[in-house]
């Protein structure tokens, strides 16, 4: 027997992992794991908002264009101390980058 996560594949869809079902979001959520940027060094991760990430690449791609660089994804989760229910709305919602700064700034 086989088992295939047809998710981010054939079903642009995944509410168990990202919250929702709606393509709207997930086509952010994807987004959001392929755009890179940096992160503000002088930031310390217990104080970092949105504000310390910035776009480096305006292309996506699922490879580090250049050394140091993180996707917002891996920002919100890994690199700042936002709360789980925060961070999956700042993902769906990442193609309105200027929302999430005045809203967690």
């Amino acid at each position: 027997m086989l088992y295939f996560d047809v998710n981010k594949t054939i079903i642009m869809s995944d509410k168990a992992q990202y919250g929702t079902s709606s393509l709207d979001s997930f086509l952010n959520y994807l987004l959001s794991d392929t755009i890179w940027g940096r992160i503000n060094e002088d930031s310390k991760k217990e104080t970092r908002t949105l504000a310390d990430w910035s776009i480096y690449s305006t292309e996506p791609s699922h490879q580090c264009p250049s050394p140091g660089l993180v996707t917002f994804t891996d920002f919100i989760n890994k690199h700042s101390l936002l709360d789980s229910s925060i961070r999956i709305d700042f993902i769906n919602r990442f193609f309105f980058p200027l929302t999430h700064v005045s809203m967690y700034k």
